[in-house]
């Protein structure tokens, strides 16, 4: 039973990450399309 929880564990840590990837990736490229329309 321990292991399934450390499995399931592992699988949440791995989807947040990746959540927080994708919302820093999204974040950087309103960034840099604020600056390409700055530049304008």
């Amino acid at each position: 039973m321990l292991e399934i929880n450390i499995a399931l564990h592992s699988a949440i840590d791995a989807i947040l990450a990746n959540n927080l990837l994708g919302i820093c990736d999204q974040t950087h490229i309103n960034e840099n399309d604020y600056i390409k329309n700055s530049d304008l």
